[in-house]
């Protein structure tokens, strides 16, 4: 049996800029892996630019948390407010959306990525949201497990052709 990490869940910050980083190439290469057809492997080594990074840690309609052990970034959420915020006569939603979460390998099955999504639907709620989606691969049955276990329901699903 694998011995639980001791691990913090944490808002992220302007320092965590260079492993949150490598969060998001080893997040693009897994996908890749999983869609090569749909997604590019990373050509560089920078997937986020500092700036930008910046401004979304900073930015009130966006969040990035990250899971901390022994001082080291080895988990990652992110989290915006979404594009469409449908309040109409059809839906009532106020909704944010999940863009990002990985796990380093090494880190994944102690909790990790359930902590990250619970401080995700946290800080959502907290800015009177009312709905977390996710947007998950048919391909990634690991996370799609995580989101059934983290209360996520599917009401609807995306279908897409080649042309």
């Amino acid at each position: 049996m694998k011995q639980p990490f001791q691990f913090t869940i944490r808002k992220a910050r302007e320092n965590d800029h260079k492993e949150v980083n490598a969060l998001y190439l080893e997040w693009q290469k897994y996908h890749h892996k999983l869609l090569p057809k749909l997604l590019k492997n990373p050509a560089s080594k920078t997937h986020i630019k500092r700036g930008t990074f910046i401004n979304l840690i900073k930015d009130h309609d966006t969040t990035a948390i990250v899971a901390v052990v022994d001082e080291r970034v080895v988990g990652l959420i992110e989290v915006v407010f979404d594009t469409i915020d449908a309040d109409t006569e059809y839906y009532k939603l106020k909704r944010a959306s999940i863009d990002y979460l990985y796990v380093l390998p090494k880190y994944r099955r102690h909790g990790i990525g359930r902590a990250l999504v619970e401080a995700g639907a946290e800080w959502a709620r907290s800015k009177k949201r009312t709905v977390l989606s996710v947007v998950v691969y048919e391909s990634n049955q690991e996370a799609f497990k995580l989101y059934c276990k983290t209360k996520f329901d599917s009401y609807s699903i995306r279908l897409n052709r080649e042309l």
